[in-house]
């Protein structure tokens, strides 16, 4: 039997050096240091539909612990708060902002001698959802190589996971199994590759837990733990949950984030074939993020997993169907 699934990567922009401390330079001293350089950021400058609970990020060279961002838009600062992942600045609002409206990012940096801004404005996201939009409707979140989706943790691993998904077919598909004024219960489920696309049904759904829905149209359900089959290598993604907001007329989930944990020893097949215990975590290391210990207390070999800034567009006539292992196992169909 099989199973299958989870990646990321993406952003863009600005960079810049920053200039020496030496307040008298001339040609015969020894040029100043430059400080670490930006090499992507999110969201792209002037960018529209951008995601009304977003987070922020820039990419650097290296950390800078004398980094702060500001965003403002029409009402003033807005409040929020900032924090390193290896060389990844991110930054998140302490509220949602406002849909359909015009915002600017400010980045200090270099002590303050680098300050670029950028402007991007929210989609309409953000408006309740009317519940028959969305009830027995199904979702296929979009996490592929050419997706928009940001791979934040665990870095450097993105890439390759987002190539497999790509090659072998891979789709995660949420379905609303039910939902009203205060609560909502997603499915998960993974695609059969076909085109156009539906559900496997060799593959056992994902029951998540009922979520409160109060923050209509924002949902976060889990954690639930998801078993994944790439390209021979199994893993299972623990603790995963999921958060997104609905459109306003329920077409598509906008802003998905999905977390978890990773056991990076289930990755080596894939990310690095032939290596030892601690080869992913060694291709982590440069990004100036180390292992964790395993919740089996098997060793330090555990990353934290963190996608965010992804798309999940509606399968037309395509509500899921609950299947479990006996389903599966009592299947002709079924391999």
């Amino acid at each position: 039997m099989t199973k299958r699934s989870l990646a990321l990567i993406g952003c863009l922009m600005f960079a810049a050096a920053c200039p020496g401390d030496d307040p008298e330079p001339t040609a015969s001293d020894t040029p100043p240091p430059s400080c670490a350089t930006i090499t992507s950021s999110f969201p792209a400058a002037d960018a529209t539909n951008v995601y009304y609970r977003v987070t922020l990020t820039w990419e650097f060279t290296e950390a800078d612990t004398s980094t702060s961002a500001t965003v403002s838009g029409p009402n003033g600062d807005v409040a929020g708060s900032g924090e390193w992942i290896g060389n990844t600045y991110i930054w998140q609002p302490s509220a949602p902002l406002q849909p359909s409206t015009n915002y600017t990012a400010t980045l200090s940096y270099c002590d303050g001698a680098n300050m670029p801004s950028t402007s991007f404005t929210t989609s309409a996201v953000g408006a309740s959802v009317n519940l028959p939009d969305v009830e027995n409707k199904t979702y296929a979140l979009e996490i592929g190589q050419d997706s928009a989706a940001i791979f934040i943790e665990p870095p450097g691993v993105g890439p390759v996971l987002q190539q497999q998904l790509t090659d072998h077919n891979i789709d995660i598909l949420i379905g609303v199994a039910a939902v009203d004024a205060t609560n909502i219960t997603l499915m998960g489920a993974l695609g059969n590759g076909a085109n156009p696309l539906g559900q496997d049904l060799c593959v056992p759904t994902i029951p998540f837990p009922q979520a409160a829905f109060s923050a209509n149209p924002f949902f976060e359900v889990g954690p639930q733990d998801l078993t994944l089959d790439i390209a021979g290598a199994v893993f299972t993604l623990e603790d995963l949950q999921v958060n997104g907001a609905f459109a306003p007329d329920g077409s598509l989930i906008a802003g998905a984030t999905l977390s978890g944990s990773i056991d990076t020893r289930d990755l080596i097949p894939i990310a690095a074939p032939g290596g030892d215990d601690d080869a992913v975590c060694e291709l982590a290391a440069p990004f100036g993020v180390s292992c964790e210990a395993c919740a089996d207390n098997s060793g330090d070999y555990c990353l934290s997993a963190l996608v965010t800034n992804i798309s999940a567009t509606q399968l037309t006539g395509l509500p899921l169907t609950e299947r479990t292992e006996a389903d599966v196992d009592a299947d002709a169909n079924c391999p």
